[in-house]
């Protein structure tokens, strides 16, 4: 035997793993193009890839989605009903798209005069622009309401329309306000600056004659000569010679 033996146990043979087993296989060989690029390099490209590129056989996905989205929104605007359709159609000179308020200044009916003034504060809150006409100083918002609600026993102040519709007194304004349900009514409706007052009036809305000055008495000639002169009424202004302010009215 010699030392081979001896040999074979100090150096024994060194086992080396398998090629396959460290590298993975070669990626196979493309030829590009005459422009540098490989055939299937503009599908990983993003450059190239742009929003609603079609294809020959169908829509782009991004207008597809947009058409749907759009008709959906309208979809929804026609079958959604508005929360005003349930109150009657009533709409005071100029109320279209603003909130009106028929109120009272007068304190000789004191629950009256409350329920003027919680009505008022409520609506206030939400920051909306409200028309206030004082029936107890202008004879003809008296007459107008009275017309609009067919000489009813609702007559009396306060009144709230929204957009042209019949909202109701006291009683059912302030009912909706503690449900939460009042905001959804005036959606929509310009808002007010807060601190904002007219420069006119001072948001009191009714203003002196400025033809009378207040006193609802005008002198005219009668004669060319000048000398006799007849007190008429003025015509400019109400029973109590005031008149609506031109700029917040």
């Amino acid at each position: 035997m010699g030392y081979s033996h001896l040999i074979h146990r100090r150096n024994p043979p060194v086992r080396r793993p398998l090629q396959s087993h460290l590298s993975p296989p070669n990626p196979p060989l493309v030829s590009p193009n005459r422009s540098g690029q490989s055939p299937d390099s503009s599908l990983l490209d993003p450059r190239s890839v742009t929003l609603g590129s079609s294809c020959p056989d169908s829509m782009p996905i991004a207008s597809v989605s947009l058409k749907a989205a759009a008709f959906q929104s309208r979809g929804e605007a026609v079958l959604k009903p508005s929360p005003l359709d349930k109150f009657e159609n009533v709409c005071p000179p100029n109320g279209e798209n603003r909130v009106v308020l028929d109120t009272t200044t007068f304190r000789g009916i004191r629950k009256t005069f409350e329920d003027c003034n919680a009505v008022r504060s409520a609506t206030e809150c939400y920051g909306v622009v409200i028309f206030q006409r004082y029936i107890s100083m202008d004879r003809g918002f008296k007459e107008e309401l009275r017309e609009l609600l067919n000489g009813t026993n609702q007559a009396t102040p306060p009144q709230v329309f929204i957009k042209g519709r019949h909202v109701g007194g006291a009683e059912e304004v302030m009912r909706m306000v503690a449900q939460g349900c009042f905001g959804d009514l005036i959606k929509g409706l310009p808002k007010k600056r807060a601190g904002e007052v007219c420069d006119g009036c001072g948001d009191v809305k009714l203003l002196p004659c400025f033809r009378c000055n207040g006193s609802c008495k005008m002198a005219v000639v009668t004669q060319e000569s000048g000398r006799n002169m007849v007190v008429v009424r003025c015509t400019d202004c109400n029973e109590n010679g005031l008149v609506l302010c031109s700029i917040c009215s």
